[in-house]
């Protein structure tokens, strides 16, 4: 059996997510390009093969696409961040336009990449976020629950997204309100039932995260990938 790692590099044009691929076989790198279509989630088969071209195994791929959004300063870095490096910092830097993270889950029923497309809050990027939004797979709303502005946003974030992203005529478009920053719950002005009852109204699924502890975060990004897949082969 051979040692197997992957290292993933996404690069975006309009309408795709360019893969680039590097496979260690016994210290040896391999290196192979494939192309999706982020309209579609076609299993992307990548074939590795040995110094000699003979076969070594097979791997299949399904790759998906979540954008994170939310009012500046809601943590939606930090939550990438938590879950790539089980890190926290308390100093934030604006996201420009938006920055791009790639985590691989394993499932019974195969690998799935997800890439997540963390969105700056801030408005001057308006125009040049907009081609990130194209074919997304999942949304990630996020608000803070301290701050009543962030949850107002959610409704109209959502309703203006939705038009944007492509999503093929009868395909659903599954998507999280993630209610952060659950560590200061004890200055919290949005409660559990007012994020319970707007989730259910737009058809999300509800989670409270935090990024400093850690809370819920995995499980957050895991059903966005699980949610993905799921509504893939549902159709």
């Amino acid at each position: 059996m051979y040692p197997l790692t992957f290292v993933v590099r996404f690069l975006i044009s309009s309408k795709s997510i360019i893969i680039l691929v590097k496979v260690f076989i016994s210290s040896k790198t391999l290196r192979f390009v494939s192309k999706c279509n982020t309209n579609n989630a076609d299993k992307q088969l990548l074939t590795v093969f040995s110094c000699k071209n003979k076969w070594v195994t097979n791997l299949a791929v399904e790759l998906y696409k979540a954008i994170i959004v939310g009012a500046p300063s809601v943590g939606k870095s930090s939550l990438v961040r938590r879950y790539k490096t089980n890190e926290f910092r308390e100093e934030h830097t604006a996201t420009i336009a938006a920055d791009l993270s790639a985590i691989t889950f394993d499932f019974p029923e195969g690998k799935v990449v997800l890439t997540i497309v963390d969105v700056g809050g801030q408005e001057t990027f308006a125009a040049l976020r907009n081609r990130f939004y194209e074919g997304a797979h999942h949304l990630i709303l996020v608000y803070d629950m301290t701050n009543k502005d962030t949850f107002n946003r959610i409704t109209p974030l959502y309703e203006a997204l939705t038009e944007k992203i492509c999503i093929q005529r009868g395909q659903f478009l599954g998507g999280s309100l993630v209610a952060n920053k659950v560590d200061l719950r004890g200055e919290a002005v949005i409660s559990e039932d007012d994020g319970r009852l707007l989730a259910n109204l737009l058809h999300l699924q509800y989670f409270e995260t935090s990024a400093r502890t850690g809370e819920s975060v995995s499980e957050m990004f895991m059903f966005a990938a699980a949610e993905s897949r799921r509504l893939r082969h549902s159709t």
